[in-house]
């Protein structure tokens, strides 16, 4: 899980799972320890497929 949603999930864990989150709160969230140009690609690519999907959606009819 991402930082942003850390509390959260954990919260959520604790309540179905206590043992489960008992494991992970130790461990913390995931970090992104990508290279900072190949993060700023992926970003970029996760854009141009956004915009994309909504191209093709725009033409995208149901009868």
């Amino acid at each position: 899980m991402w930082p942003t949603f850390w509390a959260e999930f954990i919260k959520c864990m604790a309540d179905t799972h206590p043992q489960v989150a008992d494991w992970l709160t130790p461990l913390g969230p995931m970090k992104n320890e990508a290279p900072s140009h190949w993060r700023v690609t992926n970003q970029l690519l996760k854009q141009l497929r956004s915009r994309q999907e909504s191209e093709y959606r725009k033409f995208c009819r149901v009868n």
